[in-house]
């Protein structure tokens, strides 16, 4: 029992750990799309200010369209990036309770065993 107690436990801390190592980088990955999207408004307002005040100088709209552009499929791709890492994350939680449902179901036979 001891052995196995103990590599189920390495299991569950491993597990556990990784779910926290993933929980953190969704964290890091969402602060990110919410800078991009400040920026991606900055910019936004940036380029309505330049057409209003330019009568709508085109080459600048232009580039002004290109870099929302370029910012928009940098965000969907970050919200995609958070879409897999929380599936991942998902996973790990999920493996972590089964993993201690195997556990204390383990330690109930065990128990059992020994009355």
């Amino acid at each position: 029992m001891d052995r196995a107690w103990t590599q189920q436990m390495a299991e569950i801390v491993k597990n556990t750990n990784e779910a926290e190592v993933i929980a953190y980088d969704v964290g890091e990955v969402r602060l990110q799309y919410h800078e991009e999207m400040a920026k991606m408004r900055i910019t936004c307002h940036d380029v309505l200010s330049t057409v209003q005040a330019l009568g709508a100088d085109t080459e600048l709209c232009q580039r002004e369209g290109v870099a929302l552009v370029q910012q928009e499929n940098k965000i969907l791709a970050l919200s995609d990036e958070i879409k897999r890492m929380e599936a991942s994350y998902k996973e790990k939680v999920v493996a972590v309770l089964e993993e201690t449902k195997r556990l204390v179901e383990l330690c109930d036979k065990t128990r059992d065993l020994d009355d």
